[in-house]
């Protein structure tokens, strides 16, 4: 046999070995390195869902759901009454003294108390508001809003120009401002609950 016959079966078996080889370490990195990173991945993505699910385990104790009639109800047993309540008892007036001629009287003002009573000012500035702007201007950062749901009196009043003489308010109860806007022929009703103003016309039902 010729030495090119050998020649050609050593880079036969040569390419056969680095061939093996080439397998052998994909199959490494396929089953080792790859699993590593994917263990590790996976063990990130579990302690995320464990953190999520965890969230969501957990309840509102007091909610109670019926079953039978599908309603939710409250169970607020473990809950106790915080005393004394502001608004239906009187409590004693404290002062604490700041400084030698300072002194504070604790509590709520009424304005905190009655969100209707406190003061507020505002400015419209150019032309052309409605008299629905200037509600909902001086409503501004009151924690009221105006209904949206209004008899076709008081969508008729919201409608109409805002008289310039009440483009600026200063230092009025809020309450008052809002009266003022709406004139002498409609009154103010308020729902606390949600805390909505509203009107209607005097001696309407």
């Amino acid at each position: 046999m010729s030495s090119d016959f050998f020649k050609k079966i050593l880079l036969y078996l040569t390419r056969v070995q680095e061939n093996r080889v080439f397998i052998i370490t994909s199959l490494y990195n396929l089953f080792f390195i790859d699993k590593e990173i994917y263990m590790k991945k996976s063990f990130v993505m579990i302690t995320l869902a464990s953190f999520l699910l965890a969230g969501c385990g957990s309840t509102n104790n007091s909610k109670v759901v019926d079953k039978g009639s599908n309603k939710v109800t409250y169970d607020f047993s473990s809950f106790n009454k915080v005393t004394p309540d502001i608004y239906t008892e009187e409590s004693a007036k404290e002062v604490i003294k700041e400084s030698t001629y300072n002194f504070v009287l604790l509590g709520a003002n009424d304005a905190q108390k009655y969100l209707l009573s406190q003061i507020v000012n505002a400015h419209l500035t150019g032309i052309g508001y409605t008299v629905e702007d200037g509600i909902k201007e001086v409503l501004q950062g009151s924690g009221y809003t105006l209904c949206k749901v209004r008899p076709v009196e008081v969508f008729n009043l919201l409608r109409k120009p805002l008289p310039s003489v009440h483009y600026n308010f200063s230092s009025i109860k809020l309450q008052d401002a809002l009266q003022v806007l709406a004139g002498s022929d409609f009154s103010l009703i308020a729902n606390h609950k949600i805390r909505e103003v509203c009107y209607k016309v005097k001696g309407k039902k």
